[in-house]
């Protein structure tokens, strides 16, 4: 790399090792004091103790070759063997160079050339009487300058060592993934003063590694870092070697499968100022078969977390030369798909660049409502396009659309724009849009007088023209009509043969509007009740859901003439099954059901009524059930026995435990004894739940005490099975002491 020229004061801070510092202060001292000689006698004795303090150094990194070379210096420095230390010096560029690799082939030269220079300054005997040896300012300073950047200002460990010692820190797991902390460590790592080969190894190889090598995702992120450091310390050294051999890489290197590693370093090294166009056109191919998109929500892999492909197209969005691309695979995506990105996707360039550009694009085709979404969660309040999207599309929407907007959208812009628009779309709705669009805008909280007005003087002039079909069909919004233009158009629209179903629906919304006055309400009441006596049975059922519309009085009569000519049991239990779904009973309904279902029972065969009460158990009252089968018992504890479902098993223990004071010794034996003969009944769950309120029944039938058939019971059950765990440890519970020893043994 050109270097630029360097200040002496300069070259002496660059000094790593004092003691060497002071030499090299002492040559600058000479240099200015125009003693040139003494100036590189200085330097090179500088450049010895700081090679012995890099042998220092080295030893404590572990070094095998450097204590041994700094046992033979102290043992002829003791020895005073001057001959061999001046061997010792005049090896140390070659040592420097072939054993520690503290410089380089060329660097090593210059380091001979000063030590040659060294020789002849300050030992007059090597060069002729005739022409003494005569150092000039320039020598000086280049062996000043050579020794600090070649060897003075570098850590100990450089080429190979140097490499693998960095290397082996950025894979530890404790390695920065913050680029800033990264150089931090670097600062104190042979990177602090390194030389362009070392520069350039780590940088090709983190390179080489992140385009090719399928690590995990923490290692990758340890080698962004350590590369995005390292170009922050070397901007050049780093520009310089990736604009000659990155595309080299990625074109004879990178196969198919690893062009989204490509993307990805591109989007987050940035040193680097062009690419080949071989390598260009491969990435602009990749960009455009890349699948981001098909269909809804498809920009997520899993709960708001970014697709793979879409977090390499974020980091594609950051590559000028791929940008238009990035940009076209956003044409055919649904605005509120695009919108959604924008919300969940945390990058401000891809938001500026790509997201706003398509919305901006994307304008002529969204509806009203994405378009004042992009208002409102966008950079984009005062962009033309969109406002002029947002004119045109509100000209053609319907009246309860806008109504809509508006109690949606709090914009002070909104309210003033839209009213010239409004006023013309509600003179010209129809009966229903008026309606429902005037609750809305009601509910907006953000009305106007006028426009209020507006919308009654044009409800007044509809509902003059409005069939009574259509005037139910808008019951939900008559709270939006005037009370009495509302009861004259109901009065006066009547036809002669009105469907009851139509109006208990619309006496049903009405109330649910939750603004139902006591006239309207008293009105409907007075035309249902016509209707009702003109309905057949089969009708009225159909339109259960709604019988809590018909006043209570006319209820009960209908049912009191209706439900004693039920024929059939079973319609009878499902009308009071549907009855018993509503939310306010009458008791007086509920009677006129239950007397009927008791004179049934009465004539029926004890045979048919036990499958009733087995199914139908929840609408036969128990006080009509009960005495029934408290004189059937032996049938009941038979049926039970003989189940042949885990749903059977479940209904029909119900019964026993309705029926258990009941029960004499041999029953109580035979239902204990079918528990294990029969699977459907201990396989069932429910059964045998059922299983230990029988127990606690029998306990409240003998004073809290276990019957012995109930201890024979227990020793079946055992000690293995894990199902039977509750009702063990319940039976356990009230065992006497000579019952456990009984059991024990």
């Amino acid at each position: 790399m050109q270097q630029t020229f360097i200040d002496l004061d300069e070259l002496i801070l660059l000094c790593r090792d004092k003691s060497s510092q002071k030499f090299i202060q002492e040559s600058v001292a000479c240099y200015r004091a125009g003693a040139f000689r003494s100036c590189i006698v200085s330097t090179w004795n500088a450049v010895v103790f700081d090679f012995l303090h890099k042998l220092r150094e080295l030893e404590l990194f572990g070094d095998k070759k450097a204590p041994l070379l700094l046992q033979e210096f102290e043992k002829l420095r003791s020895a005073e063997n001057f001959k061999d230390l001046w061997q010792f010096e005049s090896d140390i560029p070659k040592k420097a160079h072939e054993e520690f690799e503290l410089i380089s082939p060329v660097e090593k030269l210059d380091i001979e050339r000063l030590f040659q220079d060294r020789s002849r300054c300050a030992h007059p005997s090597m060069t002729s009487l005739e022409e003494p040896f005569e150092a000039t300012a320039e020598l000086a300073r280049y062996h000043l300058r050579s020794a600090i950047t070649h060897l003075l200002q570098r850590p100990p460990v450089q080429g190979r060592a140097a490499k693998e010692r960095i290397f082996q820190g950025i894979k530890s797991e404790y390695f920065p993934v913050d680029s800033e902390e990264a150089i931090k460590y670097f600062q104190a790592s042979p990177l602090a003063r390194a030389r362009f080969n070392l520069i350039q190894d780590i940088v090709i190889g983190l390179t080489t590694s992140l385009l090719i090598d399928n690590l995990p995702e923490l290692e990758r992120e340890r080698q962004f870092s350590a590369l995005t450091a390292v170009s922050k310390m070397y901007v050049q050294e780093t520009g310089k070697i990736l604009n000659e051999k990155l595309s080299g890489i990625i074109i004879n290197k990178v196969d198919d499968d690893n062009w989204d590693k490509v993307i990805i370093y591109l989007g987050k090294i940035t040193v680097w100022e062009s690419l080949s166009e071989p390598c260009q056109l491969k990435a602009q191919n990749f960009v455009k078969k890349l699948e981001v998109y098909e269909g809804k929500n498809s920009f997520l892999s899993g709960v708001d977390r970014l697709s793979p492909n879409l977090k390499i197209l974020i980091k594609a969005a950051h590559i000028d030369f791929l940008r238009d691309y990035v940009i076209k695979k956003f044409d055919k995506i649904p605005v509120k798909d695009i919108l959604s990105l924008h919300d969940i996707c945390g990058d401000n360039l891809f938001q500026t660049k790509i997201i706003l550009p398509s919305l901006i694009k994307s304008a002529p085709e969204a509806s009203l409502n994405e378009l004042l979404l992009i208002r409102i969660k966008t950079p984009l309040v005062s962009d033309e396009t969109i406002l002029s999207c947002i004119k045109e599309k509100a000209k053609f929407s319907f009246l309860n659309d806008l109504a809509d907007i508006i109690s949606n959208y709090d914009y002070e812009f909104w309210q003033d724009f839209i009213e010239d628009i409004l006023e013309d779309k509600i003179i010209n709705a129809d009966f229903q849009e008026l309606l429902s669009a005037k609750s809305k805008y009601n509910s907006s909280g953000k009305s106007k007088p006028e426009i209020i007005e507006l919308f009654d003087n044009c409800i007044n002039e509809k509902i003059l023209e409005v069939n009574f079909d259509l005037l139910l069909k808008s019951s939900t919004y008559w709270c939006e009509v005037e009370e009495e233009k509302l009861i004259l158009s109901f009065q006066n629209n009547l036809p002669e043969k009105v469907d009851l179903k139509k109006l208990l629906l619309a006496k049903s919304k009405y109330k649910s509007s939750g603004k139902s006055k006591p006239e309207i309400i008293e009105l409907f009441n007075s035309y249902i009740n016509e209707r009702i006596s003109e309905i057949d049975w089969d009708y009225f059922l159909r339109y259960s859901r709604y019988w809590c519309e018909i006043d209570r009085e006319n209820l009960v009569l209908i049912f009191q003439n209706f439900v004693p000519k039920i024929v059939d049991f079973d319609e009878l239990l499902s009308a009071k099954l549907k009855y018993n779904l509503l939310e306010d009973l009458v008791p007086g309904i509920i009677a006129i059901f239950d007397n009927c279902i008791g004179n049934k029972i009465k004539e029926m065969p004890f045979s048919d009524l036990l499958k009733y009460a087995v199914h139908n158990r929840q609408v036969i009252p128990e006080k009509l059930l009960l005495p029934i089968l408290k004189n059937n018992t032996s049938a009941i504890v038979t049926h039970f026995t003989k189940s042949s479902s885990f749903a059977d098993a479940n209904k029909r223990s119900e019964l026993i435990i309705m029926i258990a004071e009941e029960l004499n010794e041999a029953q109580w034996k035979l239902i204990l004894t079918a528990f294990f003969e029969n699977n459907q009944i201990c396989g069932s769950w429910d059964c045998l739940a059922n299983f230990r309120k029988l127990f606690e029944k029998s306990l409240e039938l003998n004073n809290n005490s276990v019957q012995p058939y109930w201890l024979r019971f227990r020793e079946k059950l055992g000690s293995s099975n894990q199902n039977f765990k509750q009702l063990k440890q319940l039976i356990d519970l009230y065992l006497t002491p000579e019952q456990k020893n009984q059991l024990n043994n």
